[in-house]
């Protein structure tokens, strides 16, 4: 002891500390390290199960908190646990018509601290089906659809008893006599008589419908501001029509997408109904009919650009729309106006009058042009709009060795449809448009020419996080005048943001006699990419992009554009940021693309 008290005493104070520090450190973690080895796991694995029911037993038989604590298996609560697996194994069983389990029981020690508790399972003959009486009372047993549903009813006679199948048949049963007006549906009876001894059951399920009940007048509350009738054209019904919860729910939508209302409430008046006719009540806030907008954005085609817009959703309180636009980028300028008279019948039902002027100048030609259309477009069901339009283009161009001006008096009909599950973060969806226009040297026109177009995307969830998303662009053009004659905007290029990536905005083509890109005929242009969800709002993609504008099919020439990019989902649409390597070059360039708002 003395010795020790001379060493410490021949030591500075401060090496004295630091020493002792240093030892009850050493002397800390290895504590810390044996007493992680010595602590104690149990885990749970359970033979003779899969699918469905091995997750149901997992979740039923799951540990209880504090089963292990503080490394340390508390036996006794251990073996309560073990004596009420049987019973929770029944628990778990019967739902899937298995009442007859065994479980053996039996507590593994793979290691000296690790233990498995090892359930296996015995589960017996399943219960059957013995006689499934399933029918449906009142004016609905006559109907086509509630027919097929009862003929699809989940459970026959001789399946296995699942309760679960049973909860699903019925509910898509009462749900159908809802969506066809019966709105006073109910089950008389609804019950499964199980006899366990001989492993049979007996379903017996009798909904009575009631009347059928129809849509009444409606009545608008809160949007005094609109005319009434203007307020009907976005009803997705008519009085007299069946009373259906999907009609509903397109009148929700037709309201939220106009842009005009910030609150929507249908209110059924049951307790008004007269000849079986509901009366509606329709509550609304309206937003600022008025609203100027500015913005900032960037694209493959307009550089740097700023964007302001103005619009009034209702023109002398009659509904009518009035949109300006401009943009100012360093390659691209746009001015147009567009006024909007909505019709009868359906919210895309519309009367719209376009007048604008626009300035591009892309890597292969410069072109101002200023046009003037009308269009009436008309609602072809729910997300589809079909229309026919008359436009008049005065263009002047300069592209290869030709600079020129033309004149053209299109008339055209387009059909668009989309399908999104949601407008903003547009990972499951569809929307595709095809149109037919032509001119003729007749009719105040400086060419001959129809022409055709489809363009089409899809986005699908490949799994949770993974999505895939297609792109698929297409147009020919039949003339009767030298292809000199047409002007650029009516030829088709590739490259940039929304075509072949890697390469620049409408750089690529059929060129003329002394190498420069003129454009051609014809397009064919498709992406293929792949996203991964990263974030709530955030994903990676890796892309690959091919595409040919072209004169005739036998000269097509694929350009290639692969890379991976950056996605940002906003309310104002997404922020795409991609670096593309156009595989057709020689070098090893690569290109950034910039894009932020919508593509559709």
């Amino acid at each position: 002891m003395e010795n020790s008290k001379v060493f410490l005493s021949l030591l500075p104070v401060g090496k004295s500390v630091s020493l002792a520090l240093t030892t009850l450190f050493a002397v800390f973690f290895m504590v810390a390290a044996v007493s992680l080895c010595d602590a104690e796991t149990l885990n749970l694995r359970i033979t003779g199960l899969e699918g469905r029911m091995l997750k149901n037993a997992e979740a039923i038989l799951a540990f209880p908190p504090g089963l292990v604590s503080d490394g340390i298996i508390k036996r006794r609560w251990l073996e309560h646990y073990r004596k009420q697996i049987p019973a929770r194994l029944s628990e778990a069983l019967e739902p899937f018509g298995y009442f007859h389990s065994r479980p053996t029981v039996e507590l593994l020690q793979k290691e000296r601290d690790r233990f498995i508790l090892r359930v296996e399972v015995e589960k017996g003959p399943p219960v059957l089906l013995r006689t499934t009486h399933i029918g449906v009372e009142g004016p609905a047993a006559n109907d086509s659809n509630i027919i097929k549903k009862l003929t699809e009813f989940p459970l026959k006679e001789g399946d296995i008893l699942r309760q679960d199948y049973y909860e699903t048949g019925k509910k898509e049963l009462r749900d159908s006599a809802l969506a066809k007006g019966y709105l006073k549906a109910e089950y008389v009876s609804h019950r499964i008589l199980i006899y366990p001894e001989e492993n049979l059951a007996d379903i017996d399920l009798n909904l009575a419908s009631g009347p059928q009940f129809f849509f009444g007048d409606t009545l608008f509350f809160g949007a005094d501001d609109y005319p009434n009738p203007f307020l009907h054209h976005f009803l997705a019904y008519q009085p007299g029509e069946i009373f259906t919860d999907l009609k509903r729910r397109q009148t929700r939508s037709n309201f939220q997408r106009s842009g005009r209302f910030d609150h929507f409430q249908l209110i059924p008046r049951t307790d008004l109904v007269k000849d079986r006719r509901v009366p509606v009540e329709i509550h609304l806030e309206t937003l600022p009919p008025k609203r100027f907008r500015t913005g900032i954005g960037y694209g493959d085609n307009s550089g740097p650009r700023l964007t302001l817009n103005y619009e009034d959703l209702n023109v002398g309180h009659l509904g009518h729309e009035f949109k300006t636009d401009l943009t100012l980028g360093k390659k691209f300028q746009l001015a147009e106006i567009r006024y909007v008279l909505p019709e009868k019948q359906h919210i895309d039902n519309a009367l719209a009058f376009t007048l604008g002027l626009q300035h591009e100048e892309t890597d292969t030609y410069e072109s101002k042009f200023l046009l003037a259309e009308g269009e009436k477009l008309f609602s072809l069901g729910t997300g589809r709009v079909g229309s026919f339009f008359l436009r008049y283009k005065q263009e002047w161009h300069d592209i290869g060795e030709v600079e020129d001006t033309s004149r053209l008096l299109l008339a055209g009909t387009r059909l668009v449809a989309y399908s999104f599950h949601d407008p903003i973060n547009i990972r499951r969806g569809y929307h595709y448009r095809l149109e037919a226009r032509g001119c003729a040297e007749s009719l105040l026109s400086d060419v001959t020419l129809l022409q055709v177009l489809a363009s089409g995307r899809l986005s699908r969830p490949l799994t949770e996080k993974f999505f895939l998303l297609l792109r698929l662009d297409g147009g020919y053009t039949f003339k009767n005048n030298p292809f000199k004659e047409i002007p650029p905007s009516l030829r088709f290029f590739v490259g940039g943001d929304n075509s072949v990536r890697g390469y620049a905005h409408k750089s690529r083509g059929p060129r003329d006699d002394k190498g420069d890109v003129v454009g051609g005929e014809g397009l064919l242009a498709g992406a293929l990419e792949l996203e991964r969800e990263m974030g709530k709002n955030w994903g990676l993609a890796a892309f690959y992009d091919a595409g040919s504008a072209f004169n005739s099919v036998k000269h097509m020439d694929f350009m290639h554009g692969v890379g991976m990019g950056l996605r940002i989902y906003t309310p104002i649409g997404p922020i795409k940021v991609d670096v593309a390597h156009p595989l057709k070059e020689k070098s090893s360039s690569f290109r950034v693309h910039i894009s932020i708002g919508f593509e559709l």
